[in-house]
């Protein structure tokens, strides 16, 4: 069975590498019951609060999305949905290949620059060899075009499934099943 791909410490990202930005739940205002959804990803999303402007990002393969990373990932992504001031579910990533990030179609573009989260550290809550991130001026202009860039060129990935979640449903659905049986002898 193949290994987990993990990035050496110090290595460059390379340009087919995808590059995801997190998504959580953003409350949406009801409009009309006949009203179309929005075709863009929320400006939220890429919205960066902290000074100086670091928008974080996941590395999610080496030259394509890798399943075993996503898992790696996942429960860092939940954890971090949970330590929000209002709890948000962690929906997936918007995700894009690095070269189309760093130079886009149009406009300027932002280099990814890795930056490992207690690399040398693999027994920490907190270890992450999959961060990256890129820097910009003004948060505003930046979340903008990083949603624009992600709603054109990049592509949406749901988050997987929560294992203990199947499992307890699995659980409960078997349980129903047995009782049934019993109460039919």
């Amino acid at each position: 069975m193949a290994e987990r791909w993990v990035p050496k410490q110090g290595s460059p990202i390379g340009p087919k590498e995808p590059i995801g930005r997190r998504l959580f739940d953003e409350p949406a205002l009801v409009g009309a019951a006949d009203q179309k959804p929005k075709e863009t990803l929320d400006y939220r999303h890429f919205e960066e609060r902290r000074t100086p402007i670091e928008v974080s990002f996941d590395r999610l393969g080496e030259r394509g999305i890798d399943r075993k990373v996503l898992n790696f990932v996942t429960p860092i992504a939940r954890r971090q949905g949970k330590a929000f001031r209002v709890q948000k579910k962690f929906d997936g990533w918007a995700y894009m290949p690095s070269e189309q990030l760093a130079n886009p179609p149009k406009g300027t573009g932002f280099p990814v620059i890795p930056s490992p989260i207690k690399y040398d550290e693999p027994a920490h809550v907190e270890h992450n060899p999959y961060h990256a991130h890129t820097t910009g001026q003004d948060t505003h202009s930046v979340a903008l075009h990083l949603q624009y860039l992600f709603s054109k060129h990049g592509r949406v990935r749901p988050c997987p499934r929560d294992p203990s979640r199947t499992f307890a449903r699995a659980r409960q659905f078997w349980t129903s099943v047995l009782r049934r049986c019993r109460l039919a002898d």
